[in-house]
């Protein structure tokens, strides 16, 4: 996103594994963690599909991988047009991370949107 200024109009993350009583955070369809997060953003958010950014998943191939700690949720908007046929753009995005102790969410989003081809994932809009 070189010269381009994203705004974060909404934000959440949760524990990838919150509701876990016992045992080891793991799952066997990783699948259904990220189900989860496209569901909240579906239904708690107004917008385009979620873009997902793979998560990192310690231990893919084995019987039970665990995925990053956090899951990240964003809608992200962009004033700047990416064409004279429209205003600006925008998307949802659900990312993992483990290391977030810290951050602030501008930080936090930069790094995902590094990970993501803006021009080629964002919706366009109109006014």
């Amino acid at each position: 996103m070189s010269g381009q200024t994203v705004s974060v109009d909404r934000f959440a993350m949760e524990r990838t594994y919150l509701g876990l009583i016992d045992g080891i955070p793991w799952d066997r369809n990783v699948d259904k963690r990220v189900q989860k997060a496209k569901e909240f953003v579906k239904n708690n958010w107004y917008g385009p599909e979620a873009v997902v950014i793979p998560p990192d998943v310690l231990g893919p191939d084995s019987q039970s991988p665990i995925l990053p700690s956090m899951t990240l949720m964003a809608q992200l908007v962009c004033s700047d047009p990416r064409n004279t046929d429209e205003h600006g753009s925008w998307l949802n995005l659900i990312w993992s991370a483990d290391e977030v102790e810290g951050q602030v969410i501008e930080d936090l989003v930069a790094n995902a949107l590094e990970k993501i081809d803006w021009n080629r994932e964002a919706i366009g809009y109109l006014l």
